[in-house]
């Protein structure tokens, strides 16, 4: 029998609230997550690290694009989505 293990990737102080989409979001090319609210951290597989800023409200969902595995989109309460390209890693 194989173990599973798992990694901590970070610790996100969050209360119980229903949500209507996605808070996390990988693929090949990053594993995405929101923090504090109204940012989204992302992480890459050589261990690169990006805080995504630009939403003034609660981030609700992050997805990859299907077509294009680089775009990242994000939506938040304030009615703004925002499209992120993963090959600029600059925050």
């Amino acid at each position: 029998v194989q173990k599973t293990r798992a990694t901590e990737l970070s610790k996100v102080a969050s209360t119980y609230s229903y949500y209507f989409g996605d808070l996390v979001a990988s693929n090949h090319v990053a594993i995405c997550y929101v923090v504090k609210s109204e940012m989204v951290r992302v992480i890459f597989p050589d261990g690169d690290k990006v805080l995504l800023k630009g939403h003034s409200k609660q981030v609700f969902d992050i997805r990859f694009a299907n077509h294009n595995p680089f775009l990242l989109a994000t939506a938040c309460k304030g009615g703004r989505i925002l499209v992120w390209n993963m090959k600029d890693r600059s925050e």
